[in-house]
């Protein structure tokens, strides 16, 4: 089984900070990452720190990705994106989802 691309932060505070490490957040890596945030994910989490640092693509499913994770914070609480290329910024403001997440 492949190893999934990411990396978790410690954190005091009930938030998860996650550091994206592969350059394509696409099909082929979306469900490894899933996989990795689920277990890492506790139970009365308030926020989510994603670091998209090394992220130079993502295609359609990466984006579903964060929307789920979105959905599944709940409660109107926001994910904060790191390090967000200009260019995958502009794909957020094409879909109408920058109000969704916090940009950083």
């Amino acid at each position: 089984m492949a190893k999934a691309s990411v990396q978790f932060r410690s954190h005091p505070e009930p938030t998860l900070d996650v550091i994206l490490t592969e350059p394509f957040l696409d099909i082929t890596v979306q469900s490894l990452i899933r996989e990795a945030v689920e277990k890492e994910w506790k139970p009365g989490l308030s926020s989510i720190n994603i670091d998209c640092a090394a992220v130079e693509f993502m295609d359609s499913s990466g984006v579903g990705l964060l929307v789920a994770f979105h959905k599944r914070l709940g409660g109107g609480r926001r994910i904060r994106l790191k390090n967000v290329r200009p260019a995958l910024r502009s794909v957020f403001a094409l879909l109408c989802l920058e109000d969704l997440f916090e940009f950083a």
